[in-house]
């Protein structure tokens, strides 16, 4: 389930981890994880969170819930097995950021504040009978993460052949196809070149997949993507800039587009 993931944003040769911190509740005696949630979303409500709709993907957890303020996300995914009898598990996320900064600090210990004022018990120890359930604070986050504004030559060296892929399987093909499917519809070249740039720009604008947990990230066409970016502000200011620029080459390439040339004709010679 996504809240128990590191959110992966994609740059340069692999992918980097959007800020994201925790926090372990545990569940109090003749208590269960839904009273437990239950007790702490009032207390993320009175932090003016907006508790989000679920997602109507069927694959969804109906347990799972989200809360959103601002550019701070909590999400909440109900455990498994007898985990799920020992404690419950936060998310916490400052969008847009791969690293906290000082006002994520601020908030995740408004967030601890809050819960404790509910009487919910935090525990920031790791139980080593669930090794894969690790606390991490923004402090150990920013730790794990160090310099994360840097690029390394690696990065950008598959940067530019990702882009290199992309332009020969997915821009020269399409642009091509358009080119000649537009050069014959029987309109004026001006509006053939308006239709051109947006169908395009809309169709090729590569767009990186959102979670990708392990490796490379590739791009593809929008229409591909855009089902899995609709709720992610990154992912969207991301895909803004990809179909402006594929925009821009699209009015450079329409203007190949003119009408077709009349066949030359032999004038009739008069008697």
């Amino acid at each position: 389930m996504f809240a128990r993931m590191e959110f992966i944003f994609p740059r340069g040769g692999g992918s980097r981890a959007l800020a994201h911190a925790n926090i372990q509740l545990l569940i109090q005696p003749d208590w269960n994880a839904e009273q437990t949630i239950n007790q702490a979303e009032k207390a993320i409500l009175s932090l003016d969170y907006v508790k989000q709709p679920q997602n109507p993907s069927k694959f969804a957890d109906l347990e799972e819930r989200s809360y959103k303020k601002g550019n701070f996300t909590i999400s909440y995914s109900p455990e498994d097995g007898e985990y799920k009898l020992l404690a419950v598990w936060l998310h916490f996320y400052e969008e847009d950021e791969y690293a906290f900064s000082e006002a994520g600090f601020t908030e995740y210990e408004s967030i601890r504040k809050a819960l404790a004022t509910a009487e919910l018990e935090q525990s920031l120890e790791n139980d080593p009978r669930y090794p894969g359930r690790t606390i991490q604070t923004p402090k150990m986050f920013n730790d794990r993460h160090p310099h994360p504004e840097q690029s390394s030559a690696t990065e950008i060296l598959f940067g530019l052949s990702t882009l290199l892929y992309y332009v020969l399987i997915f821009f020269l093909p399409g642009f091509w196809i358009a080119l000649k499917f537009f050069r014959h519809l029987g309109i004026s070249n001006i509006l053939k070149r308006i239709i051109f740039v947006v169908s395009t720009s809309l169709i090729l604008a590569p767009t990186p997949l959102p979670i990708i947990m392990f490796g490379p990230v590739f791009l593809l066409p929008m229409p591909f993507v855009l089902p899995f970016v609709l709720e992610s502000g990154a992912f969207l200011k991301l895909l803004a800039v990809s179909v402006g620029c594929t925009a821009i080459l699209a009015s450079l390439i329409s203007l190949l587009i003119r009408n077709p040339r009349p066949s030359n004709e032999v004038p009739e010679i008069l008697s």
